[in-house]
Parts: C-alpha cells; structure tokens; sequence
C-alpha cells in the first residue's frame, strides 16, 4: 500500500511554554507531575506532487500505477503518538501524546510543526527499554484508548454511519494510522537521567525517526461508458433487443468495524497474524496471504443471516433491491464529482473516471468463504429502454403491462405468452410451469369458433398478471413502477486480486482493503438483470453463494491502484 510519512522526535520535559510559541500549537497527554516530554512532529501536507520522492514501487499488489490523492484526502488535523512495548508478540501502550487543532486544517504549502506533550512520569519508564511507535491521525480515539497495558493489536475502529463523508473518510479528515507493508518503527530509549537532562530544548530533540501512515478507507472511482447506455444483443442474431440505461448505483455490505491497525496472516484468522505486514500476492501461482478483518471466526463458521448485523446495507437483509437507502444518480453525481488524480497510472484507457466514495476494509478468510452475503459490493440500477420497434417487448411496455421472461427469452405480456404456452405439448417444461403459477385460473381454456379461431375462456383484458408470491422464481418478470419504468438491477462484487478466471475463487480474489482505490466501470451488459423481487427472478442473488460465478449478467472493469507514498522530511 502507500502512505505518507510523519517524522517523529520527542522532547525532553523541561521545554517551557515560551520555548513553544512559535509552534501551532500544544496538547497535553494528560497530567504530568513534571511538565511532560514533548514531541515535535512535522506534518508535509501531501498536496505538492513535486515533493514526491518516492513511488509505491514493490509495496503493493497493483501493475496499474498509483494514485497521489486529493489535498482533502491528505490534510491531517489530529495526531496521537503512542509508544509501545512488545511483549509476547503484543504491542501494549505505555505512554501517549495528541496534538488537535482547533482550526482550519494547515495549507498544503506552509511548513507546520506540531508540538505534543508526553507525561514524563510515563516516559521515565520507559528507559533503557526499546519502544515501537505508532501513529493516530484523524482519529476520535480517547484516552482511555492508550492507557498503559492497553492492547493496540485487537483495537478495532467502528462506523457510526456509512454514510458519504462520515467518520474516518470526512473530506480533509481522513483517518490514518501506521500503514500496511511497513515497519514499525523502534528506538532503544536512553536511561531517565538522559531522557530528562540532556534533551530540554527543541533544538536537542530526540528523534525518534519516521512512522509511515496510510488512510484506513478504501475508495471506488467510477466511469461511465456511451453515456450510461448498453446494448442488450440477441445471442443468436446479434440483433439489438433493447437498451439498459444505468441510472443508479449503490454499495452494500459496507463492513462496520475493521481493526484499527492493519494486519496479515497466512490463512485469514488470528493464527499468527503480523501488525502492518505486508500483503502478499503471486499473479503467476496465485499464492498469497490474507488482510484480516473483525468477525474472521463468523465469516468462517456462521451462516450469512446471521452476520447480517456486521453491516450496513447488508445484502443478506435485503426485502428488494429498492430497500437500499445509499443510491446515487449517475448523470447527477458525475456532473458535480471530483476527478481522480490519474498522472502516475498507466492503463491506456484511465480517463473519465471520478470519485465516487469510499468504503472500509473488509476481506474474507480463506477461498471457499468468500460468499456474496458478505462481500462489499456494488448495485447497479438499470432502466430499460428502447426496446425494438416492433417487438413483444416494446409492445408490453407501450401498454405499461409486465414482462415475461422465460430462459432468458422475451414473451411480452400475459397474453403472449398464453398464446405461446397454448401451442405447447402438455408435458413441455414452459407448459408445465405457467400452470404451476397460474393454477386455478384456467388461462389455457379455449373453444374454437366456426372460422377455426381459438376462444379463450379469459379474454385478454380479464388476464390478471401473477403476483410475485405466485410466480416464485418461476418466470423473470419485469414490472413496471409507479412511474412506468422498467427497472432491473446488476449486483458487482468487489475484486482485489482477480486471478483472471471466472470459475476459479483465488486468494483475497473478493475484498476491500484499505489505501486502495478501485477503478470501476461498466463495460458490457448481456442479460436483463435480476428483477427487484427475488420472486419475479428465476436467478436470483443468493447471500450464502460464492461470489465467483460463470454466469455473466454484465461485465465490470476493476483496476486496483495504492495512493501515494510520501516522504516528509522534518529539519530541527
């Protein structure tokens, strides 16, 4: 992954108030019988790409290039820096120091130092003994949070809301905390005679070196292609059979928590799992390790029902497409969005995309347990339209009637599709289930009169169209809405290591990892979608299936760029 970098340097407890006036600002970490031990943290505001000295290079997964960020996605207000001690393969807090402005966020362009103040009561205790350091930016973390012997390992971070700029993604307060595929710094203190008398001043800092951050959310670009209009082609004509506009589109399964700290392991779960370690991932043998989220256990074991409540806009809860609360309007969202920063990656075809909105971290433990109930997503709404002159289609919708689908062949309304199933022998398939759904109300009776026509006992304005409940997944049935509209809906779910083979899982293939940025676009619609009740739709979404499928509804291009790494350089 990328990050940029913060430059730590603690200061020795006798720095008085006058010493630090030039500084923005100073907070303490809490009282201090001594006056505190401070720390003086440079904050290079990531907005001036000409200070960029270093690309993302071998630290990320990606063949696509890198992203360097909008200034909002890099400005930081807050910083917490915890030192910690391992022990037994856990990093317990031992003393804490924030910094938090009350102002504006600082522009990209002025050199600001933060002053934060340690209590030295802690520090001292620290002596002669190494110390690993951790950084918290923009975070609402308290106190308590970093009180001496607290676990940094387990600590999660959880969502109040999901919804656009809320929490650790609001514009120009990001949160952010030691980054992925980096060390954690450590220094060997001196002993508390030196810690308190030969480091009092700010030109006598003891620097405690660099800690490499990264953005805790992940974020979804999004391009439209021929102004959101798809051709739907007959599979054995090629002909055009109607058009799919895609009108809306919204995620689900937004995970609610996710560890503070990222971590990796080899099979997904706790079993020695390393704190920031690096994400492995071979194209060529599709070997690799896991990003491990929260709920690793359930995800494995329990039912996806019952992890419904670990999101928001669960997809297992859902009554209907409709339910989802998160639809943006394309045309309206991507006149008013903001471009993506697309200079330093290389995909032939990079222009047009803009951000959409960001996500959390949410990766699955091992392959056969990536499932759709649980996989962070994206829902396409679509309307139909244009359908060919002359068609069922166009005929049924002219007259605002249901449409009638069966193996993926287009009967028009009700009454076409009678007339297709009366010429059936009775103990064809098609036969077979229209009387299953249609039973008791003898739509099949006919007479013949004297010029040899059939005369349905039911005439055609007396059809009565089959409920949802009736139909039950037998026929695709496509109703219009309130507004007459035709709407139907392309579930996408979201890749992170696409092995490139539809009818085989891969590694962390079905995942959201934070500090990436996933490119997405419609590239291709073949079939009409699912209908908005799961009854209406012979092939509906179901939760607890693998998310690898062969079955293609429509085709979605996914490149997994990093943001950019940063190196700010403090001077003292």
């Amino acid at each position: 992954m990328n990050f940029k970098k913060l430059l730590v340097a603690a200061l020795p407890a006798m720095l008085l108030a006058s010493c630090a006036s030039d500084e923005p600002g100073v907070n303490t970490g809490g009282e201090s019988t001594k006056g505190g031990l401070y720390a003086t943290i440079k904050l290079d505001v990531p907005g001036s790409r000409s200070e960029t000295t270093e690309t993302p290079g071998e630290n990320t997964n990606s063949n696509d290039g890198y992203e360097v960020g909008k200034p909002y996605e890099n400005n930081i207000n807050n910083v917490t820096i915890v030192l910690a001690t391992l022990e037994n393969n856990v990093y317990k807090a031992q003393a804490f120091g924030t910094y938090t402005s009350n102002s504006a966020a600082p522009s990209p362009t002025e050199n600001n130092v933060y002053t934060i103040q340690f209590q030295d009561t802690l520090i001292a205790k620290l002596k002669e003994q190494t110390v690993h350091i951790f950084a918290y930016c923009n975070t609402t973390l308290s106190d308590a949070n970093f009180t001496p012997g607290v676990d940094l390992s387990v600590m999660e971070s959880k969502m109040e809301s999901a919804a656009t700029n809320q929490g650790i993604w609001q514009k120009s307060n990001f949160m952010m905390v030691n980054a992925p595929n980096s060390d954690i710094p450590t220094y060997d203190m001196p002993d508390e005679k030196t810690l308190l008398n030969n480091y009092n001043s700010p030109e006598k800092a003891l620097n405690l070196g660099t800690v490499d951050v990264a953005r805790a959310a992940a974020r979804f670009d999004y391009k439209p292609v021929n102004e959101n209009l798809y051709d739907i082609k007959d599979i054995n004509t090629g002909d055009v059979v109607a058009q799919v506009e895609m009108v809306s589109m919204a995620p689900f399964n937004i995970a609610k928590s996710f560890y503070t700290l990222p971590r990796v392991s080899a099979d997904g779960s706790d079993n020695g799992w390393e704190i920031c370690g690096d994400e492995v991932y071979n194209r060529v043998t599709g070997v690799g390790n896991y990003v491990v989220t929260p709920n690793y256990a359930d995800k494995i074991t329990n039912s996806i029902t019952s992890l419904a409540g670990n999101y928001y806009e669960a997809f297992s809860g859902l009554a209907n497409y409709e339910a989802l609360t998160m639809y943006a309007n394309i045309k309206e969202w991507y006149a008013t969005a903001d471009n993506d920063n697309d200079e330093n990656w290389t995909a032939t075809d990079k222009d047009g995309y803009k951000i959409w909105r960001y996500v959390t971290e949410n990766t699955i433990p091992q392959i056969d347990k990536q499932r759709k109930g649980i996989t962070t997503g994206v829902v396409f709404k679509g309307r139909l339209t244009n359908p060919a002159e002359g068609s069922l289609m166009a005929s049924a919708m002219n007259n605002h009637k249901p449409i009638y689908f069966y193996n993926g062949t287009c009967y028009g309304d009700i009454a076409n599709l009678r007339r297709v199933v009366a010429n059936l022998d009775p103990s064809a398939a098609m036969r077979l289930k229209f009387e299953q759904v249609f039973a008791g109300k003898n739509y099949l009776k006919y007479s013949t009169n004297d010029q040899g026509e059939r005369v349905y006992e039911v005439l055609d304005n007396d059809l009565v169209d089959a409920t949802s409940a009736e139909n039950n997944s037998t026929f695709k049935i496509i109703r219009p809405s309130a507004d007459n509209q035709y709407y139907v809906y392309y579930v996408y779910y979201n890749r992170h290591n696409d092995n490139g083979n539809n009818n085989s899982m891969g590694v962390m293939e079905f995942a959201t990892v934070r500090n990436n940025v996933y490119k997405l676009s419609v590239t291709k619609v073949s079939d009409f979608g699912h209908t908005n009740d799961p009854k209406d739709d012979p092939d509906p979404e179901n939760p607890e299936d693998p998310d690898e499928t062969p079955k293609t509804y429509f085709q979605v291009s996914c490149r997994v760029l990093p943001w950019i790494v940063r190196i700010n350089n403090i001077p003292f």
